[in-house]
């Protein structure tokens, strides 16, 4: 038996429904992506992204403005330098340093300060300026009350040690003030005044730098001796203040127009060259030198 043909038109119905289904979605897959992502072209309108961007700008520069000016006002202006040079310090001892052309520099290391103001004495009120300071912290047991009263009236610390330096111009320097070694400079021509090293009781040869006399014709042990001195019967006795035997050093001894070599900020220590009178940690004053 033969077969009937089979009838083609429902595949081709279905196929044409196929083909429109998927233009009708490409169709809205275009829409949108249309609707996602403007369209570019040179009618459209400018872009209103411009302005908050020039805004955010100019709040940033405002921004970074106000913050160097905070750092400005955050700067520390520089620490004001009162207008004296002295100080109390102690002796350290010697040693040497290089200068840029590698010489060897002998300088006496003085540890200088910190020193507080404990008194201003004016022209008007004592007849005289000077500035009295006071140097090393102790306990108030050692010492008395009328030491203690007269540093808590500018409210100073328990200090043992206080001196007086006379001043011209006392300029803008205020009571309970403290001085470091910032005073002094590199070059600066100082005075150091010191107690000088006790050397008991010496000859005149080594006191004073006499002459011994011959060791021969007849004298034995006489050589060493300054020999007879004074007057006779009128006035009788021995002028004061003739050279001979006695005690030795332990006095008050000036080193004048020593210039400063060595100034440290953090140990507070002054390096002057030449040699300063007094032991080590003997105290010493350093004042501005008189005869610069």
């Amino acid at each position: 038996m033969a077969k009937e043909p089979e009838n083609l038109e429902p595949k081709a119905e279905t196929e044409a429904e196929t083909e429109a289904a998927q233009d009708n979605a490409a169709e809205e897959a275009v829409a949108v992506q249309a609707q996602d992502e403007p369209e570019l072209g040179g009618d459209s309108e400018p872009s209103t992204e411009a302005g908050p961007s020039s805004e955010s700008e100019d709040e940033r520069d405002e921004q970074e403005e106000v913050s160097e000016e905070a750092a400005v006002d955050d700067v520390e202006e520089p620490a004001r330098i009162p207008d004296l040079k002295g100080l109390i310090g102690r002796k350290v001892g010697m040693t040497q340093i290089f200068d840029d052309t590698g010489a060897a520099i002998p300088v006496t290391i003085i540890e200088a300060g910190p020193c507080f103001i404990t008194q201003i004495r004016t022209h008007a009120k004592d007849g005289y300026n000077s500035v009295q300071l006071g140097l090393e912290e102790t306990s108030q047991r050692r010492l008395t009350g009328g030491q203690l009263g007269h540093l808590k009236r500018t409210n100073a610390p328990p200090l043992r040690h206080l001196r007086e330096f006379r001043v011209r111009n006392l300029g803008d320097l205020e009571e309970g003030e403290r001085i470091t070694v910032q005073v002094f400079r590199v070059g600066d021509r100082v005075d150091v005044v010191g107690t000088s090293k006790g050397r008991g009781f010496a000859g005149a040869i080594k006191r004073h730098g006499f002459h011994r006399g011959p060791k021969t014709h007849g004298q034995s042990d006489r050589e060493r001796a300054p020999g007879s001195h004074g007057a006779g019967s009128a006035p009788g006795r021995v002028f004061k203040g003739v050279k001979g035997p006695g005690h030795m050093g332990s006095v008050r001894v000036s080193s004048q127009n020593l210039r400063v070599d060595l100034v440290d900020l953090e140990l507070n220590l002054l390096g002057v060259r030449g040699s300063v009178p007094g032991p080590k940690g003997g105290l010493v004053l350093v004042k501005e030198g008189r005869k610069q």
